[in-house]
């Protein structure tokens, strides 16, 4: 067909369509409690850091959590945690 480059990898306007869909990142995610440090607290609150990066958080992201995030005084309790993400900082928002 005439005007239509890359045929194999689809139309140019799905092509588009792909890309922005690869730029769009969602702030919406789960972290796992067994995926974070020891529990510190600064003038902030409390919060602990991830330890190893998953598709949702990366390695060093802190996340920030409500009292009623189940802890054993010294870690997150293992389980998923709906939470949500602004920059480098991911916020708690319900255990799962």
């Amino acid at each position: 067909m005439p005007g239509i480059k890359n045929f194999g990898e689809g139309t140019p306007l799905l092509q588009k369509e792909l890309k922005k869909s690869k730029k769009k990142k969602s702030n919406e995610g789960k972290i796992i409690g067994e995926n974070t440090g020891e529990i510190k607290e600064d003038d902030k609150g409390k919060y602990a850091l991830i330890q190893e990066t998953s598709t949702f958080a990366n390695e060093g992201d802190t996340v920030r959590f409500t009292p009623n995030t189940p802890t054993d005084g010294t870690y997150i309790e293992g389980g998923d945690y709906k939470g949500t993400k602004k920059g480098k900082t991911i916020k708690i928002d319900k255990a799962d």
